[in-house]
């Protein structure tokens, strides 16, 4: 480990803020699964796979807090070097970050609170040390900022719908009636649905990405997704059939909390497909996986939030932070054009 600094905390025995090593992160990777903020996105494995995306200047680094020995604390910082400077921004198909704790039952809520905040104080002052925060995002759990905000860090927001499971019955009840009917449509028009088929997936997420004139993941880079996540026993793919003819597809990923729509494609004359292939993966979540969270994971797209928001989910913040400098504007510019030809 590289030795950074440490402080006392005021609140409990004295902390140790280190960049990880690479033995650290089966540490770091446990802390996730116990975190009430930690998702299959701040796992090592899924930033290693994902950060191919942008080529090998982009890259993770894992900071964590040590007390008594014990990671108690984390967070991982995606970056890229570009034109000299060091970038922070997240990777595709990540939507979200942020700093990672571990519960302590025995600490009043006011220490814990207090502990909490210092140490996300440090993390803010190690983001600042990066040249540049092109875009920092958190994730639905965490809704503290002041101590970036206290950093100098400016604060925006998105959002996603979060759906819970509890009952399967009353979701379809509290839904949109124009998607329930379609769910039931979806039914009696005899779809079959059948899982795991990615190359019909590739094709629909293609068709999609083409119709709408976005660019493209490439096919080796959802083929990697998707072995390396049924090496970890996360993902579905869900893909809805008119006798052999593929109309709609999804792909589903989860963690220890719950499923994350992670995208989907659509034929040109998909119909109800979408709608039966959600409902599918929202039961197959509650009752194979016994989750009781359905992560949309949002849209900006206004269609899009209107169809997600239909299934009668939780609007949840997702915050994210970034700083107002030249360089940031200047590189923001220079990253929004590279998007748009496919970088």
């Amino acid at each position: 480990m590289d030795y950074l600094w440490k402080r006392s905390l005021g609140v409990v025995e004295l902390a140790e803020i280190e960049k990880l090593s690479e033995s650290d992160l089966i540490l770091y990777n446990g802390l996730i699964k116990e975190s009430v903020e930690g998702t299959i996105f701040h796992t090592s494995w899924w930033r290693n796979l994902v950060d191919s995306i942008w080529g090998k200047n982009f890259t993770t680094d894992y900071y964590g807090v040590f007390e008594t020995d014990k990671l108690v604390a984390a967070i991982p910082i995606s970056h890229k070097s570009v034109l000299g400077f060091k970038v922070i921004y997240n990777s595709k198909l990540t939507p979200y970050s942020g700093p990672v704790f571990l519960c302590k039952p025995g600490m009043k809520p006011v220490s814990q609170a207090s502990w909490r905040k210092s140490i996300n104080r440090d993390f803010a002052k190690i983001l600042k040390a990066y040249n540049v925060c092109l875009y920092y995002p958190f994730n639905p759990n965490h809704i503290d900022l002041q101590p970036y905000i206290w950093e100098g860090f400016d604060v925006g927001v998105a959002y996603t719908y979060i759906l819970n499971l509890n009952c399967l019955t009353e979701i379809q009840q509290n839904m949109d009636r124009k998607r329930r009917n379609e769910i039931r449509s979806g039914l009696k028009a005899g779809y079959s649905v059948h899982k795991g088929q990615i190359e019909d997936f590739i094709f629909l997420y293609q068709m999609s990405m083409k119709r709408q004139n976005h660019s493209s993941l490439s096919p080796e880079l959802w083929n990697n997704i998707f072995n390396k996540c049924n090496e970890y026993n996360c993902c579905e793919i869900f893909t809805a059939y008119d006798n052999n003819n593929p109309l709609a597809s999804l792909f589903l990923i989860w963690d220890n909390k719950r499923s994350y729509y992670l995208g989907g494609g659509i034929g040109d004359n998909p119909q109800y497909a979408m709608s039966r292939l959600i409902w599918e993966a929202i039961q197959f979540t509650k009752n194979d996986l016994k989750l009781n969270e359905f992560d949309f994971e949002g849209s900006s797209v206004e269609t899009i939030e209107s169809f997600f928001r239909s299934f009668g989910g939780n609007l949840r913040p997702v915050y994210r932070i970034f700083r107002r400098t030249l360089p940031r504007q200047a590189l923001l510019k220079l990253h929004q054009a590279l998007l748009l030809m496919g970088w």
